[in-house]
């Protein structure tokens, strides 16, 4: 009886691939990536000076 939950070492292999490279992926954007927290943020630059329409 074949069991239907198993799945091919050629399915898995793949799985694994891409797993690895979505991993590498993310800490090659971590490392190399624009930096999110800059230095020159103030409480000035936070705060919307423009107005609103409705």
């Amino acid at each position: 009886m074949k069991n239907n939950y198993t799945v091919s070492s050629r399915k898995r292999f793949l799985f694994y691939i891409l797993m690895i490279l979505s991993l590498l992926c993310i800490i090659a954007l971590q490392f190399f990536g624009q930096n999110e927290r800059d230095g020159n943020t103030t409480e000035k630059n936070l705060i919307y000076q423009g107005t609103f329409t409705w």
